[in-house]
């Protein structure tokens, strides 16, 4: 899904006159898989399959501690690399350069949110993890990504790829703001890479707190961890989902 969805932004100015029928394929199964892999999750939690307790068996989170507790000096080291990297890439042409940023910008994303889902914070659980009142945790709760995959990231990276691939049907053009020139200082193409990276960190979450995954045992993920995704989506997707909304507006009134 997350693929396919990049493949349509990046190739949105070189369709004509339609996205194939295989893109809304691809689309649908992979949303499906989700729903498929969930309903396992639950299937077997509902039947006690899930257990913290692993006895002898070796935890490989232990290593992502260690790399955790070296973060600042890993970091530099990667900040030195990709500076190279977009260097030499501009060098080769503008073009390649932004497609190796918005590359960076994923794998970047990516690559911290497994290390710092799958290490262990040792925080103490929250009494109140979303306030005492009442309301905003009925509400929040439905936004604990612990408990399913479905996150704001997840349905924001649906409407826009939806979205995309029906403008051609429906006869209404949107301007991605892919020309070089953007408005806002960035373009749906490289948005989308920066979504698809929120994906994956709310799926690492969702499968840390559940999964056996990789020899990364399950374990209750921190109240903390979730608190922090939510700051991150409140910041990045709505920047995105008002700077969409907007193109989409300014595109369906000029049709």
């Amino acid at each position: 899904m997350t693929a396919d969805g990049l493949w349509v932004a990046d190739h949105y100015d070189w369709i004509r006159p339609a996205f194939p029928k295989q893109t809304w394929n691809f689309l649908a199964i992979g949303v499906l898989l989700v729903l498929i892999a969930h309903f396992i999750i639950r299937l077997h939690e509902t039947n006690g399959v899930r257990a913290e307790n692993h006895g002898l068996k070796t935890d490989n989170r232990q290593y992502f501690n260690k790399l955790w507790e070296k973060r600042e000096r890993v970091g530099n080291q990667l900040c030195v690399i990709v500076l190279i990297l977009l260097g030499c890439s501009f060098l080769v042409d503008i073009l390649f350069m932004v497609f190796i940023a918005k590359l960076l910008v994923l794998l970047g994303i990516v690559g911290i949110a497994f290390v710092y889902m799958a290490h262990d914070d040792h925080m103490p659980e929250h009494e109140y993890p979303y306030g005492k009142s009442t309301r905003i945790r009925r509400i929040l709760k439905w936004l604990d990504y612990r408990k399913h995959p479905f996150s704001i990231s997840f349905f924001l990276y649906l409407f826009i790829v939806i979205a995309i691939l029906l403008q051609k049907p429906l006869d209404y053009e949107l301007d991605l703001q892919s020309n070089g020139s953007s408005r806002y200082a960035t373009d749906v193409p490289f948005d989308m890479y920066a979504l698809a990276g929120f994906l994956f960190a709310c799926t690492f979450l969702y499968i840390f707190h559940h999964c056996d995954f990789f020899g990364i045992r399950p374990k209750k993920q921190s109240d903390d961890k979730l608190l922090f995704i939510h700051f991150a989506e409140m910041m990045i997707c709505g920047i995105i989902f008002f700077i969409f909304i907007f193109l989409l507006f300014e595109a369906l009134l000029q049709e």
